[in-house]
Parts: structure tokens; sequence; C-alpha cells
């Protein structure tokens, strides 16, 4: 028994050092730090105004509301009054919205935007491949521009955060040879 008890105590004391000795070398040894992934904040909650001006290539142009937008087929779908038009991305030159336009945010309320941006100012995302784009609700023009591997993730984070209080209304979109785009936004204000 007397053997036993040595045993458990020299077995106790060899525990107790383990224990000490790998809490010492876990606090000595900072954990590598985690990258936050961009990519779940890449997405950008976007309002596209209900009418636009589409300037073509073939220098005419025509007036309606983006409805549908598939980048597999290269398409864009603008409406007017009922009527649909199906136009190849190729033709388009630039998509202008109306500043006059009705938008809404994100909860479908309407966003009034005003002359006065002196607080808010015009940027401009180039480079957006064309499935960095996707509509949500045509109806009510919210859409989600992806700018993963496009920016910067401290740029991504700055818009990130601006987008929690604001919503970016997109003022224009222009398409280039490349099969990429630039998307101009204006922040309203909160």
């Amino acid at each position: 028994m007397k053997r036993a008890l040595q045993v458990f105590t020299i077995a106790m004391v060899v525990t107790t050092v383990a224990i000490i000795t790998e809490t010492t070398r876990a606090n000595t040894y900072p954990l590598p730090a985690i990258k936050q992934n961009t990519a779940n904040n890449a997405l950008i909650p976007v309002a596209l105004p209900i009418s636009a001006d589409i300037s073509l290539k073939d220098n005419s142009s025509m007036s309606g509301k983006v409805t549908a937008f598939n980048p597999s087929n290269q398409t864009i779908q603008i409406s007017l009054s009922g009527n649909s038009r199906t136009l190849q991305i190729s033709q388009i030159q630039k998509i202008k919205f109306k500043r006059d336009a009705l938008v809404y945010d994100g909860d479908g309320k309407t966003v009034i935007r005003g002359e006065d941006t002196a607080t808010a100012s015009l940027s401009t995302w180039q480079g957006i491949p064309l499935d960095g784009l996707r509509l949500i609700n045509p109806n009510l023009g919210q859409a989600q521009v992806s700018l993963a591997g496009v920016m910067k993730p401290i740029q991504i984070r700055q818009i990130s955060s601006v987008a929690k209080n604001s919503v970016y209304v997109v003022d224009e979109i222009q398409f280039d040879s490349t099969g990429k785009m630039s998307i101009q936004v204006i922040p309203t204000d909160p």
C-alpha cells in the first residue's frame, strides 16, 4: 500500500509539472493570427435607381429599367412601360442612372437622393468582372457587387463599413472590351 501511495504521488507531481509546462509554453508562443475571410465581406449591397439612360455603341440610346442581368450570356434586359428588350453587353457603352429616379434600400424603403452630396463623394469601382454584379430584386433595383479579387482587403473593409449605415447607389455602369466593368457609386447619407 505504501508503494502504491508513492507511485500515485509521483504520478501527480509529474502530471502537475506537465500541465504547468504546457500552460507556460502556450502563453510563450503566440497563436498565429487568423486572417479574416474578405470574400464574405466583399459582397456589397447596392441600389440601382429604377430609371436609366442606356448609351449604345452605335450612338443610339434608350431609357428604361434594368430588369435582368445575365453575365453568362452577357445580356442585359431593359424594360419600359411593359415592353422589354434584351441587349448584348457588347452593344452597350454605358448605363447612366437618373438622379431623380426612385431608389430603394435593402429593406425596400425609398431612399431620397438629394442634390447635396457634400458628405458623400462619387467612387468608381473598376475592373469588376461581369459575374461580379448580381441582381437580387430587379423590381426594387436591389443588387450586390462582389469586390473580391478586385480591391485590397482594407479597401473592401472601408466600403463595407460605409455600407453598414448607408446605401451605395449606382450612378453609372461602363463596360469595357475586356469583359469587365466600372461602376460609379455614391453612398446615401445615413
